[in-house]
């Protein structure tokens, strides 16, 4: 997976990967980016594989359809925190 070697892990809050790539499938792209940052939260976007690729997808977080972001967004929000506390006044 090209992908996965020009990532800079530490600066991932999550990631949201197509299951359907040029060189492979998300889910590999998954288990790449899961060996560095094992915590790191994933998702999946797609407009719908076959049925056996979405439940391994699923198996290491949400699949969302296309091409509806809303979803998503809410996922992102959820799941991401800010790096710092906002500023007291």
């Amino acid at each position: 997976m090209g992908a996965a070697r020009k990532v800079d892990f530490a600066s991932l809050g999550c990631a949201i990967i197509d299951l359907e790539l040029p060189d492979g499938d998300g889910t590999d792209l998954a288990r790449a980016l899961l060996e560095k940052r094992p915590a790191l939260p994933v998702a999946f976007f797609t407009m719908g594989t076959a049925p056996s690729l979405v439940e391994g997808a699923r198996a290491r977080g949400p699949v969302f359809l296309k091409p509806d972001m809303s979803p998503v967004v809410a996922w992102v929000k959820r799941t991401t925190r800010p790096s710092q506390p906002p500023p007291t006044k």
